[in-house]
């Protein structure tokens, strides 16, 4: 799965973009890979029940700033 994000323009106050995942096996672990550093917490394995309610926050601070997010199932 792949996330893709971009920051229209910024947001005053908002230091951080908080991406709340859907629809998730939430007891899946997930391997998260980014093509930059702009994930705020550095977490390698994190679990569908985690990406759900907790989501992850990524540092996009100036207008059309954008990443990616690849997310890969950890094998048994």
């Amino acid at each position: 799965m792949v996330l893709l994000a971009f920051l229209h323009s910024q947001q005053s106050l908002w230091p951080e973009l908080t991406v709340y995942l859907r629809g998730l096996d939430p007891d899946t672990l997930c391997r998260i890979q980014t093509i930059d550093q702009r994930l705020v917490e550095k977490q390698e394995v994190v679990s569908g029940s985690f990406l759900m309610n907790h989501g992850i926050n990524l540092r996009l601070r100036s207008d059309d700033e954008s990443t990616s997010v690849t997310f890969s199932k950890v094998s048994d």
